[in-house]
């Protein structure tokens, strides 16, 4: 059994004892392409790739100079897409490398595949059985993860997210499941639109906000690398804000790779808020995707928390201004920049249309939300009651109601 691997899963900062764990070996720059092709067995490993690689030039390069088999992800990843990767397979034979090229999703189900190699199954790990054995040590079987787009942070994050036979969403966590290789290509987001972009960065911008006002969790380590993520994620949306593109200017895709790294690295050490909780318990009424979810909560979240938050928030809107994003003074103008943004883009417009769409249950929402006892008595910068998480759900939701 990794006994420590088990020990490490389970143990969350106090105020007496914090941790930051990094595993991962992150590379970017204008040379990753070939660095990742040259970390790439030359044979024996399998690649997990969005499908939406299958015409794409900078895939097709590095599948001309690789042996691998090849599975395509078209959705979101459930046990049957798993086990119909694991079913092409070798179970009694791990791959010499598992490569995930794409999005969250993609990323997501790489992980699943490697934990049934290293523990057996790859259903929950980490919560049902949290001091699981291995079957195998999970250094021998190398994970390589290349995001192509610069939103979730899964390529260093220690979770995955895998809908289950009947369509409900499960998490798993360990920290033998960070890649071993986390590789940030800036080929795969030229002609990256604007408007997804904006979203990534926004899903990106959220993690690390709520794991920097963590009460008890958060960490003086973790919280500077929470500024440095804010701070580019601000000062790029600032510029696409003034200069509206259609596209992502290349300058700034490296910004938003690192910040999305950033993004996982934090979520992996410290726990995410109330914004993320609500989502997750509104997808039950409404469909819509994680970060359009998010986007429902974050306002308010963020004004509520003006007061408690007032020196975190004051050091963030420093560290922004000091990079020349001058037009940035609170945290309402961070606020406004992103509404700016999704007013320009239809992203708001997208948001009510969905959201008027169906009959939401704001009680059972609140409910829902208020039983995070750990979010709402240790984890919020102040402790909240029935009718503080009732009047955020509420003022939350009907801001996209019509």
């Amino acid at each position: 059994m990794d006994e420590y691997a088990g020990r490490l899963n389970n143990f969350y900062n106090t105020i007496g004892l914090k941790r930051l764990i990094f595993p991962p070996k992150l590379f970017y720059g204008p040379d990753a392409l070939s660095f990742l092709i040259d970390q790439i067995p030359a044979s024996g490993a399998i690649v997990i790739a969005d499908s939406f690689l299958i015409n794409n030039e900078t895939f097709a390069s590095i599948r001309k100079k690789i042996d691998a088999n090849v599975f395509y992800i078209y959705n979101e990843p459930r046990y049957s897409d798993i086990d119909a990767i694991l079913s092409k397979t070798d179970r009694n034979k791990p791959p010499s490398a598992i490569v995930a090229i794409g999005g969250g999703s993609t990323i997501d189900t790489a992980k699943a595949v490697k934990a049934f190699y290293i523990y057996g199954k790859y259903q929950r790990i980490g919560y049902e059985d949290r001091n699981i054995s291995t079957v195998m040590d999970a250094k021998t079987l190398p994970l390589i993860a290349v995001p192509t787009t610069p939103a979730s942070g899964s390529e260093c994050s220690r979770y995955y997210l895998i809908f289950d036979h009947d369509g409900n969403k499960t998490v798993s966590r360990s920290w033998n499941l960070i890649p071993d290789y986390s590789v940030l290509v800036p080929d795969f987001l030229k002609n990256y639109p604007a408007k997804a972009a904006v979203l990534s960065a926004f899903d990106a911008f959220t993690h690390m906000y709520e794991t920097l006002i963590c009460r008890n969790e958060s960490s003086p380590i973790t919280n500077e690398f929470s500024y440095i993520g804010i701070n580019a994620v601000i000062g790029a949306m600032h510029q696409i804000d003034k200069d509206r593109p259609e596209i992502l200017p290349g300058e700034l895709i490296e910004k938003l790779q690192l910040s999305a790294a950033i993004g996982g690295l934090v979520l992996s050490n410290i726990r995410t808020g109330m914004i993320h909780h609500a989502a997750e318990q509104m997808s039950s009424q409404v469909k819509l995707s994680h970060t359009m979810s998010l986007i429902v909560f974050c306002d308010t979240v963020m004004s509520f928390y003006s007061a408690p938050c007032a020196d975190k928030y004051k050091k963030m809107i420093g560290r922004i201004r000091e990079e020349g994003t001058n037009t940035i003074s609170d945290i309402q103008d961070i606020i406004d920049l992103w509404n700016r943004l999704f007013d320009h883009y239809g992203i708001s417009e997208e948001l009510r249309k969905k959201m008027s769409a169906v009959k939401i249950d704001i009680k059972t929402l609140t409910e829902k939300v208020f039983s995070d006892r750990t979010w709402v008595e240790k984890e919020s910068p102040v402790p909240l009651s029935f009718a503080d998480v009732s009047s955020i759900v509420s003022s939350s939701v009907g801001r996209y109601k019509k």
